[in-house]
């Protein structure tokens, strides 16, 4: 399986309307997508939370999130669920690898 890898910052930033939820176009009869994103340099959007559930795992590198004004560090390997209503932003990516 060939996996796509995209620009957090270009994908991530425009989806988020004036109320900070991020809007994603859900297929109606499968309402679940699995996507992978990439950041060069911290991200550049504001706080948001999403619709719908969101699992995040970690491949390489370290995240600063902020969440709910909690500081969370993730590491690589690390997973978080957050629900729909949890505002959040990616503050800072630390030491991640190149994009395979």
């Amino acid at each position: 399986m060939a996996w796509k890898w995209r620009d957090g910052n270009a994908v991530v930033g425009p989806r988020i309307n004036a109320e900070g939820l991020r809007v994603y176009p859900f297929d109606p009869l499968l309402p679940l997508d699995v996507l992978f994103f990439c950041y060069r340099g911290d991200p550049q959007y504001r706080g948001n939370r999403r619709g719908h559930f969101e699992v995040l795992y970690l491949k390489t590198g370290g995240i600063l999130l902020e969440a709910r004004s909690r500081r969370i560090l993730m590491p690589a390997g690390g997973l978080l669920v957050m629900g729909s209503t949890l505002m959040h932003r990616i503050l800072e990516c630390r030491g991640a690898g190149p994009v395979p």
